[in-house]
């Protein structure tokens, strides 16, 4: 099914391509989304998850998307199992986004905050801007820090017992951006080149990352209900909601283009690109 849907992210970059909407770099963001599961939390990859409406388990996706305005794709998406880990996830991911695109940042939220994400972040040569997990050693650098400030940081562990910090072999060196927004300092870890007199536009590049949120609420548009417990089959439905997602966004793009606008909305909802494929393709009993 995985090999499938990525034949057809693919097929879609090249009509966007064909569009010329993915000619320059193009900001990428990683994240999950879970579906809520109320069966046999011992059906095949059901994972924990925070409580919500009844339920701590679901099936859980992880996807990467363009967050550019107008032209929010979804380049690709993975199931997260029980035994994967975020770094797979990311590798994952981006090894298909880079076979499509030419990657400027990639965003990530602070539960991505983790050695091993970005080392494999730095492996692949890519930038990227995350929020830093308030640690006991971050919240001491934000208080001493005169914001704003970049400060050449290095991950480590601390022991519990003796307060000592001590470094692994592959241990993450990034830069630990300090900067303050509306009277309140937060930290950023990046790889990015940043001058502490710019340090207050990574705010703005940071909310970039919220089109990776609207996209998923998009997509429950699109979404199929079922019951079956076969996970291919619930894996199919979720891939499937992602490419009529990505038609709907390149229907708006081709709207644009016929009438040489650069559309600040889309011109056909989601709703109703969904209703007109139903039109399109359903066949009664009458033949």
């Amino acid at each position: 099914v995985l090999a499938m849907f990525g034949q057809v992210f693919e097929k879609t970059a090249e009509m966007a391509k064909a569009y010329g909407v993915l000619n320059k770099r193009v900001d990428l963001a990683i994240d999950y989304t879970t579906h809520l599961y109320y069966g046999d939390v011992n059906a095949q990859m059901v994972v924990g998850t925070k409580p919500e409406r009844g339920t701590s388990y679901g099936y859980t996706y992880a996807t990467v998307s363009i967050v550019e305005e107008g032209r929010r794709l979804t380049l690709f998406a993975v199931p997260k199992g029980v035994f994967t880990t975020d770094a797979k996830v990311v590798e994952l991911l981006l090894r298909q986004a880079l076979r499509v695109v030419r990657v400027r940042t990639v965003y990530l939220d602070r539960w991505f905050y983790k050695g091993d994400v970005i080392n494999k972040l730095q492996e692949m040569g890519v930038k990227f801007l995350m929020p830093a997990v308030q640690s006991k050693r971050v919240v001491e650098i934000m208080k001493s820090a005169q914001a704003p400030a970049v400060i050449d940081y290095r991950m480590g562990i601390t022991s519990a017992r003796k307060g000592r910090r001590w470094f692994r072999e592959d241990s993450p060196r990034y830069r630990l951006v300090v900067a303050e927004d509306a009277g309140q300092k937060r930290a950023f870890a990046t790889n990015l080149e940043v001058e502490p007199h710019h340090a207050h536009e990574l705010f703005e590049m940071y909310r970039k990352r919220w089109g990776i949120e609207t996209s998923y609420r998009v997509k429950t548009e699109f979404r199929a209900r079922t019951t079956s417990k076969n996970y291919a089959v619930r894996l199919f439905y979720f891939l499937f909601s992602a490419c009529l997602y990505n038609l709907w966004i390149l229907a708006n793009v081709h709207l644009g283009k016929l009438a040489r606008l650069i559309l600040e909305k889309p011109l056909i909802t989601a709703k109703l690109f969904g209703t007109m494929l139903y039109k399109m393709f359903y066949i009664d009993d009458g033949g």
